[in-house]
């Protein structure tokens, strides 16, 4: 039941958004994906975001460990 609504309701957001793509067929893989993905986002301490290296020590605090990268 959950793979034709998931599947349904991106052909139907695509539909009404006038997008024509096969590609509402993905919507299904990237749902059972999420939870996974969102757990190991969190659990990760360190990180890099436009090849600068992070850590992420508290709620809004993050140190730079790269401070040279361009």
């Amino acid at each position: 039941m959950t793979v034709p609504l998931v599947t349904g309701v991106a052909a139907a957001a695509y539909a009404y958004c006038g997008v024509r793509r096969w590609t509402f067929l993905f919507a299904v893989p990237a749902y059972l994906a999420t939870l996974p993905l969102l757990l190991y986002g969190l659990t990760r301490r360190e990180f890099v975001w436009s090849g600068r290296r992070y850590r992420w020590t508290g709620v809004y605090d993050v140190t730079v460990l790269d401070h040279d990268a361009d």
